[in-house]
């Protein structure tokens, strides 16, 4: 089954058109629809950087009318600049999916970040994002959203992800759930390679092997290559992170392991933090 209902999240940075030149080319291959939602983030590091520059004893003098109207002046300001570039960017986006032939639709909200994609793309197939900057950001939008993401690196340049697929497998749950949300990306992959590492064999009487996957994707008409590593010097994510430097391969398949914290969800493992910071080749995780 292709993809058909895909989410990007659009922003005024620098990385939004490799993103969308991703989105569009999977759209377009899929003929699926794309939806992008920009969400506006106010620089409020931005305006405490300015306010501070106006010297202390001229702040005595201004009565709190005139600081609080020149501060809403100054926020005002960064507001009306982010609505330009939001319809900026909305054009571009409409001009491009046009010429694709792309069905489209462009979302602005005010809304959080993570409180606006739970809304708007939890019925996507795919959402794709940039990479994260920090890893408290990583886990709020990956392991706090349900959803399979695809992960576009700050210098990717190529509009062509899945050509050559990488599925990073250790049989955890996880790592099924993302093989099994990847396989519209499967089906249209040149090279298929299951990739583990350190992993080793189940050995039972009648035979011995390294796991199902490789059979259960046979089954799907997906022919795949089993790779084995053995990382005894590096840590696992530097392993699966060179693989598909050898392999030339253009998407790693990866569940976003974790663990429980409490009531405020959940945090990243060390691989998957690891491979999400490093990476330059695109990732699709499930959470």
């Amino acid at each position: 089954m292709p993809l058909k209902d895909i989410f990007l999240h659009a922003d005024s940075g620098p990385e939004f058109r490799g993103r969308l030149g991703v989105a569009l080319n999977l759209a377009a291959g899929h003929e699926a629809h794309l939806t992008a939602i920009f969400v506006p983030t106010l620089p409020k590091e931005k305006r405490s950087r300015r306010a501070s520059r106006v010297p202390m004893e001229v702040m005595g003098r201004r009565s709190k009318v005139a600081r609080e109207t020149s501060e809403d002046r100054i926020v005002s300001y960064a507001w009306e600049r982010i609505r330009v570039a939001s319809e900026e960017h909305e054009r571009l986006f409409g001009r491009l999916a046009d010429r694709a032939s792309v069905p489209h639709r462009w979302i602005y909200d005010e809304l959080p970040l993570l409180e606006l994609l739970s809304l708007h793309a939890r019925f996507c197939d795919v959402l794709i994002i940039s990479q994260p900057a920090t890893r408290a950001a990583a886990e709020r939008l990956i392991a706090g959203l349900d959803l399979p993401v695809l992960l576009v690196p700050k210098n990717y340049r190529s509009q062509r992800v899945g050509t050559n697929v990488m599925i990073a497998w250790d049989r955890s749950p996880a790592a099924l759930r993302a093989a099994n949300n990847a396989l519209p990306f499967l089906r249209e992959a040149i090279e298929v390679k299951v990739v583990s590492v350190n992993l080793k064999p189940i050995i039972d009487h009648r035979t011995s092997y390294t796991s199902g996957m490789i059979e259960h994707l046979a089954r799907h008409n997906i022919e795949a290559e089993r790779l084995l590593i053995t990382a005894k010097d590096k840590r696992i994510s530097d392993a699966i992170l060179s693989a598909p430097e050898k392999q030339k391969s253009d998407l790693i398949v990866m569940g976003a392991f974790g663990k429980r914290r409490g009531l405020r969800g959940r945090l990243l493992g060390g691989v998957t933090s690891n491979v999400i910071q490093d990476t330059t080749a695109p990732l699709l995780l499930t959470s």
